[in-house]
């Protein structure tokens, strides 16, 4: 794009006053000619007729060059061949294009005119285009043999051009009464059926498995687009045909497709278009800079229309997690949902934000500059969050150390001595859980894809805890460190009264408190101080839970809390307190 240093062309910035934006002109041209695109601006109470475009960027190189306004201007390969295809022999064609009209470079204004046209205009640009095109991509010489008559068909019913000659302006009453008559066509949708009904499902195979269906952005841009049509090479299809297909071939990869024609057909359902749940959804949606898990969903999500959460893309990724946190907390009016959410909403929004290494390559090889998570004190302060968790047990007896544990028989022998004194109803269950638990941890130590996360944070870590109850849930058990001694910067094994195995931070006490959290795999450690706040020690792991797993089948530890707000073993619910930088280690 511009940033890349090779094309000439320079943005003119867009009238902050008012709903601008601009419109790239593809200029008609032979399959030979180079192409032309002029931009011009506009804005919507001009009420343009054009077409938006909805794509995958692909990656950054190769590139090819277009003429910008007679300037030479880089663009990636995808983008090209669309606009090869869908360039007329005899029409100019009216255009929105995210990679052209608006400015992709890194600079302040650049990032800031990015941040307004994604918060401000996207959503209603795809809403009021006359037609939506789903470029998947160039001709597939199977999908050409099976569809290649759709072109001819298109071409005269005049699918894939707008009436104009020349950029124009025309009311929507007008483009709409077109648009009803297009839609009343069946011509090239009839073409297709009797072609298909001598077909397989290979062209469908192909076609649902290329990468324009995992891409976040199209998820806005199907979900307000009022007419779509999808494109492949030469070939057009209205939307609604395309799907027919789909569902009566439903070939094995069409996942991901079949999940966006679902979310248009319940694109009006309040509950489904909410941040949260649109972010869960398409969590593994895939997008070069990592805020655009969170920004291509606003376009969508009804709770963040009139919201203090922004899009600025000049944020840092911990300040973009500390701003969504901020919203999930001032925003919603029930407070004890966003207390008991709390952790898996920061859970939910630290995966979608920390970037993947393949994420960081494809970054740098696109000239982009992002900045790691780096944790920001300042931004945490003056943040008090409250998150509900469910009382699991409380520490009753401290083992050895995790690698003493799987070093040293004498330690793992001791520990067995100490499951020995259990109660006898509780024993067997006991002793079987132990070997499962040290197989998952020699496991981990052989590479065997099993993960363990624990946690220590200082003492005085702010972690109050709100409970009338705790004094007397535990009052006269009995609790032993049997003499074993651990670095604090060592996991070691701990039993709970609630007869749970698991693994505690190092420096964790005997009568320390554990606590779940609902829809997650976290674990706290907490300190009952009498004369001082609590303190939250840190994160642990139980053996019911996800967080000692193997990688394929995640057995045998995976017990979650349920949505509903099951309760733990023991079941009291209080209030655990913490600023923004702990929640944020708590969930990574």
């Amino acid at each position: 794009m511009s940033k890349t240093g090779r094309s000439e062309f320079r943005y003119e910035p867009l009238n902050p006053s008012y709903s601008s934006f601009r419109l790239a002109i593809l200029r008609k041209g032979s399959k030979t000619a180079p192409i032309r695109v002029q931009l011009v601006h506009t804005t919507l109470n001009q009420l343009p007729v054009f077409e938006a475009l909805s794509y995958t960027w692909g990656l950054p190189k190769p590139v090819r060059p277009i003429a910008l306004n007679g300037k030479r201007f880089e663009i990636g390969e995808n983008l090209w061949h669309a606009l090869a295809n869908l360039r007329s022999v005899t029409t100019d064609r009216n255009l929105w294009i995210d990679a052209l009209c608006i400015n992709q470079g890194d600079s302040p204004e650049a990032l800031q005119e990015r941040s307004i046209q994604v918060k401000e205009m996207m959503r209603t640009i795809y809403s009021r285009a006359e037609t939506v095109l789903v470029w998947l991509g160039p001709e597939h010489l199977s999908s050409q043999r099976k569809f290649g008559v759709l072109e001819a068909s298109a071409r005269k019913e005049d699918l894939r051009t707008p009436s104009s000659n020349s950029f124009s302006l025309f009311s929507f009453k007008r483009f709409k009464s077109r648009n009803e008559s297009l839609q009343k066509s069946n011509v090239g949708i009839n073409v297709l059926q009797n072609h298909h009904n001598h077909g397989n499902t290979a062209d469908e195979r192909e076609l649902c498995g290329r990468p324009y269906w995992q891409r976040v952005w199209v998820i806005q841009e199907i979900g307000t687009a009022e007419n779509l049509h999808v494109c492949w090479g030469k070939n057009v299809e209205p939307w609604e045909s395309f799907f027919n297909r789909i569902h009566t071939a439903h070939p094995p990869n069409s996942e991901w497709a079949l999940k966006l024609d679902r979310h248009r057909q319940h694109r009006f359902n309040d509950s489904h278009n909410l941040l949260f749940n649109l972010v869960e959804t398409y969590r593994d949606s895939q997008c070069q800079d990592p805020r655009d898990k969170i920004y291509g969903m606003m376009g969508l999500a009804r709770d963040t229309f009139n919201s203090n959460l922004k899009v600025d893309y000049e944020k840092a990724l911990f300040e973009v997690y500390g701003d969504v946190i901020n919203f999930h907390y001032t925003s919603k009016t029930d407070s004890l949902y966003v207390r008991r959410s709390l952790i898996h909403i920061s859970q939910l929004v630290q995966s979608v934000l920390r970037r993947s290494s393949e994420d960081q390559e494809l970054n740098k090889a696109n000239g982009k500059h992002l900045r790691d998570w780096h944790e920001d004190s300042d931004i945490s302060k003056g943040r008090n969050l409250e998150a509900m968790g469910i009382l699991a047990g409380k520490i009753t007896d401290l083992g050895p150390c995790y690698h003493d544990l799987l070093a040293d028989t004498r330690a793992s022998n001791s520990w067995r001595t100490v499951l020995a004194r259990v109660p006898g109803q509780h024993r067997p269950k006991l002793f079987e859980t132990f070997e499962q638990f040290l197989e998952a941890l020699i496991g981990l130590e052989q590479g065997k894809g099993f993960s363990v996360h624990t946690k220590t944070y200082p003492v005085n870590t702010n972690g109050d805890i709100q409970s009338d109850q705790t004094t007397k849930f535990f009052s006269g058990l009995r609790s032993s460190s049997h003499g074993m001694q651990c670095p604090s910067s060592q996991p070691r094994i701990a039993l709970t009264n609630s007869y749970d195995i698991g693994l505690v931070p190092g420096n964790s006490q005997i009568g320390d408190l554990v606590v779940q959290f609902e829809n997650s795999e976290v674990v706290a450690v907490v300190r009952n101080l009498l004369s001082l706040p609590n303190c939250l020690v840190g994160r642990a792991v139980l053996s019911n839970q996800a967080t000692v797993r193997n990688s394929n089948d995640r057995s045998p530890f995976r017990v979650l809390p349920g949505p509903s707000g099951t309760k733990g073993a023991l079941g009291e619910t209080f209030k655990v307190s913490m600023d923004l930088l702990t929640l944020s280690r708590m969930t990574t």
